[in-house]
C-alpha cells in the first residue's frame, strides 16, 4: 500500500511539472507579443487601413457621379471625374498626356490657370483658374501642381473625385533627374580626373547634403533632387504639421495621409498593371490607358553604382523609400481585389494592343515625334489618326496653353488674354479640333 502511495506521489509530481513547464513554453513561445520597432507596426497598421480603403473606395465609385459632376460620356458607369498629381522624372509626363486625350475626347472641362505651365492653387489662385462651361464644373486635373488636399477638395470635390498619382523606384528616380536636370554635367565639370558616374553621384550629395540628416535634407533647397516627389505630393506643407515628430513617424503620418488621399497610387516598374487596375475603377476601355512613352533619355552613359551609393541615396531619401514599398504593396491590394488572374489576362491583353497602336502610329507619322524649333513652321504632314500625333508629340508643356486657348475661343467666359500662339501651340490646337470632331 505505501509503494502505491509513493508511485501516486511521484505520478503528481511529474504531472504538476509537465503543467509548468508546458504552460511556460506557451507564455514564451506563443502568446509573447512580437519585437516590432514603431515603424514596422505603423507600416502593418497603414497595410490594414489601405485594405479597408479598398472597399470604401469600391463602394463610393460603384455610385453615380451627383449634383454638377455628372458623367460627361453617354455610358453613366464611365467615370470622368479625375486628379492627376504629377511627379517629377517618374513617367508623370507620359501618363499626363494620356490623360489629356481622354479629357479631349470627351470634351471635359481641365482644371487649368490659363497659359502656365504650372498650377499653384492658392485661396487666391482659384477665381483665376480657366472657368468651366456654363452650367458646369470642372472635371480633370493634369497640370503640374503641388498637392494640397484643403484646396484640392474645392476645385475637385473628394467624393465624386478620383484621385491617383505615381511613384518610382527612390534610387532610380534619382538618378533619372541627376542625368536629367544636368546635375551629372555640373558634377563633371568640377571634375579634376576621370571620375565614374558613381564618383559624380558622391561628390553632389557631399557637396550639397553633407552632415544632414534625413529630415534636414528634406528641407534644404540644394538637395531638391532627392526630395521632389515628396515635394510634389504636398510635404512642404504637411510637414509643418509634424514638427517634433521623428522621421519615421513624420514617414508614417505622411503615408497616412496619402493612403486617406489617393484611391489609386499607381508605380513607375509596374505601370501596365497600375493603368488596367485605373481602368477597372474609372470603367474605360483599353483606349483610354493607352500611351507612347516620352522624355526617354538619348544619353548612352556607363550609369552603375555601388551598393553602396544606393545605400547612401535610400539613406537621404528615406520618406520616399517608405512611400514607395507602402504603395507598391498597396498597389498588390487593388489587384488581390480584383482578381490575380484577371488583371494579369488583361495586363497581357493590353501590351498587345498598345504595341500595336505604337507601331502603327509611328508608321502613319514617322515625323511626329521629332524635336521642332518653335520659330520655324511646322511640316509634320496631317495623318488619319490625330490621336497618335497627339501621344506622339512630347510636348506636355504646351497642353495648358493649347487647352486654354480652345477655351477661351469658346466667348462664355469673361477672361481676356492677351497670347501670341507659337507655330508649336497652333499644330496641337489643329490635333485637338481634329480629335474633337471624331468623338
Amino acid at each position: 500500500m505505501k509503494t502505491w502511495m509513493r508511485v501516486a506521489a511521484v505520478l503528481t509530481l511529474l504531472v504538476t511539472l509537465y503543467t509548468i513547464y508546458t504552460r511556460d513554453w506557451l507564455s514564451s513561445n506563443v502568446t509573447r507579443p512580437i519585437n516590432m520597432n514603431t515603424a514596422s507596426f505603423q507600416h502593418m497598421r497603414n497595410i490594414s487601413s489601405s485594405s479597408d480603403k479598398l472597399k470604401s473606395n469600391h463602394e463610393r465609385f460603384e455610385q453615380s457621379e451627383t449634383d454638377n459632376h455628372t458623367p460627361k460620356t453617354n455610358n453613366p458607369e464611365v467615370k470622368t471625374n479625375f486628379l492627376f498629381i504629377k511627379t517629377h522624372k517618374t513617367g508623370s509626363s507620359t501618363l499626363g498626356t494620356t490623360f489629356y486625350l481622354y479629357g479631349i475626347r470627351h470634351k471635359l472641362n481641365f482644371v487649368v490657370k490659363p497659359f502656365k505651365n504650372l498650377l499653384r492653387l492658392t485661396t487666391e489662385v482659384i477665381p483665376g483658374l480657366l472657368p468651366p462651361r456654363s452650367g458646369e464644373s470642372w472635371n480633370i486635373q493634369t497640370q503640374h501642381c503641388v498637392f494640397n488636399p484643403e484646396l484640392q477638395h474645392k476645385v475637385l470635390p473628394k467624393s465624386t473625385t478620383f484621385y491617383t498619382t505615381v511613384l518610382r523606384h527612390p534610387v532610380s528616380r534619382f538618378l533619372s533627374a541627376f542625368t536629367f536636370y544636368g546635375i551629372e554635367q555640373r558634377m563633371q565639370e568640377s571634375c579634376v580626373s576621370n571620375c565614374t558616374f558613381d564618383d559624380l553621384v558622391n561628390r553632389f550629395i557631399a557637396q550639397s547634403c553633407r552632415n544632414m540628416t534625413p529630415a534636414q535634407a528634406q528641407l534644404n533647397p540644394e538637395c531638391w533632387p532627392i526630395y521632389s516627389s515628396t515635394r510634389d505630393l504636398g510635404w512642404g506643407t504637411f510637414k509643418h504639421s509634424v514638427v517634433g515628430m521623428n522621421i519615421t513617424d513624420q514617414a508614417d503620418a505622411f503615408i497616412a495621409m496619402l493612403d486617406t488621399e489617393m484611391d489609386l497610387v499607381m508605380i513607375t516598374e509596374r505601370i501596365d498593371e497600375s493603368l488596367v487596375v485605373l481602368k477597372h475603377y474609372m470603367n474605360w476601355n483599353m483606349s483610354d490607358i493607352v500611351y507612347i512613352s516620352q522624355k526617354v533619355s538619348g544619353k548612352k552613359v556607363n550609369r552603375e553604382i555601388s551598393q553602396m551609393t544606393r545605400d547612401k541615396i535610400s539613406y537621404f531619401m528615406f520618406i520616399e523609400d517608405c512611400l514607395y514599398r507602402h504603395f507598391n504593396n498597396v498597389l498588390d491590394q487593388h489587384i488581390d481585389e480584383l482578381g490575380k488572374d484577371r488583371i494579369q489576362s488583361e495586363v497581357e491583353q493590353f501590351r498587345v494592343y498598345r504595341d500595336s497602336f505604337q507601331n502603327e502610329c509611328i508608321a502613319k507619322c514617322p515625323k511626329c515625334s521629332e524635336e521642332l524649333d518653335q520659330s520655324r513652321n511646322i511640316e509634320r504632314g496631317v495623318t488619319d489618326s490625330p490621336e497618335c500625333e497627339f501621344l506622339l508629340f512630347n510636348e506636355f508643356k504646351f497642353n495648358s496653353a493649347v487647352i486654354s486657348d480652345l477655351r477661351l475661343s469658346e466667348g462664355d467666359t469673361d477672361l481676356n488674354y492677351r497670347y501670341h500662339a507659337s507655330n508649336v501651340v497652333k499644330y496641337l490646337k489643329d490635333i485637338i479640333e481634329r480629335i474633337r470632331l471624331k468623338n
